[in-house]
C-alpha cells in the first residue's frame, strides 16, 4: 500500500541512482496494476533506496524547521517501503507526514494488521479531522490541534483499576456525524478548527480509555493497559515461579 501510492502521489521520487526519472511498468513494476510485489525487477532495493534517501532528507530539513515534524531516517523509510511493518502509533504519522488521505490511511492499517481510527483516541480523531485536508495540515498542525484540545478540555488521565463508562449508546456515530458537519461548513480553516476543538472538549468523556504516552508521541489505551497487568498478575498468583518482566 504504501509504495503504491508513493508511486501515485510522489512519481518524482522514483529515479535511479544518477537522479533520472524512471518509468512505471518500463523501469520498475507499476504497483497500480501488480499486486504487493517490490518495484525492482532485478531483485535489489536500488529504487527503494533513493525514494527512502529522498523521505529522510525532506523530514530532515523540515524538522530542523519545526522540532514537531516527524525525523524519520532513511533506514527507518527503507524498513517501511521493504514490507516491514510500523508500530500502531506510528501509522498515522506516517500518513500525515505523506498527505494520505482518510480511505488510504484505512487500507494502510488494515496492511499492516491494525483497525482504522478509533472514535475513543482523541490523536485519530484529529487525524481523521485534518485527512480531510490532507495537503492542508501536516504532522506538527495535528499536534498543535491536540495540545489545543488537551488544553481547553483539561485533559488529564491515569490508570485507575477501573474501566471507563462505556460510551452512551450512539455517541459514537454522533461524533462521526458532527465531524462530518464540520467537513461540510463552509467556515475559514481557522475558524473551523476551533470549532474542532470545542466539538472534542465538550465530549472529552468519549476519550476517558486514553493517556498521552511517557515518550510523549501518542495516545495509549489505559484501560488495555490496566487489564494487561491484571492478566499478569493473575499468572504470577497462579504460578509462584513466574515473576512479571521489567
Amino acid at each position: 500500500v504504501l509504495r503504491r501510492y508513493i508511486q501515485t502521489k510522489f512519481p518524482h521520487f522514483l529515479t535511479d541512482a544518477q537522479g533520472n526519472l524512471l518509468r512505471p511498468g518500463v523501469d520498475y513494476t507499476d504497483l497500480t496494476r501488480n499486486a504487493n510485489v517490490p518495484w525492482e525487477k532485478d531483485g535489489s532495493t536500488a529504487i527503494v533506496d533513493q525514494v527512502a534517501k529522498k523521505l529522510a532528507h525532506i523530514c530532515a530539513q523540515n524538522h530542523k524547521q519545526n522540532p514537531d515534524y516527524p525525523n524519520l531516517t532513511k533506514t527507518t523509510w527503507h524498513n517501511y517501503l521493504t514490507d516491514s511493518q510500523p508500530q500502531a502509533d506510528r501509522i498515522l504519522m506516517i500518513a500525515v507526514t505523506l498527505q494520505m488521505d482518510v480511505e488510504t490511511t484505512k487500507e494502510y492499517c488494515l496492511a499492516c494488521g491494525y483497525d482504522g481510527y478509533s472514535a475513543r483516541n482523541p490523536l485519530d480523531m484529529i487525524c481523521y479531522y485534518c485527512q480531510q485536508w490532507p495537503e492542508q495540515y501536516d504532522w506538527p498542525k495535528v499536534l498543535e490541534l491536540f495540545r489545543r484540545f488537551q488544553q481547553q478540555a483539561g485533559f488529564q488521565t491515569a490508570a485507575s483499576s477501573v474501566p471507563p463508562a462505556e460510551a452512551p449508546a450512539g455517541q459514537t456515530a454522533r461524533l462521526y456525524r458532527w465531524f462530518s458537519d464540520l467537513f461540510n461548513a463552509s467556515l475559514p480553516a481557522d475558524q473551523r478548527d476551533q470549532a474542532l476543538i470545542s466539538l472534542m472538549a465538550g465530549h472529552a468523556d468519549q476519550f476517558l480509555s486514553y493517556r498521552w504516552s511517557a515518550r510523549g508521541d501518542s495516545w495509549e489505551n489505559v484501560w488495555e493497559d490496566v487489564r494487561a497487568d491484571a492478566q499478569e498478575n493473575a499468572r504470577a498468583d497462579a504460578y509462584p515461579g513466574l515473576q512479571r518482566a521489567g
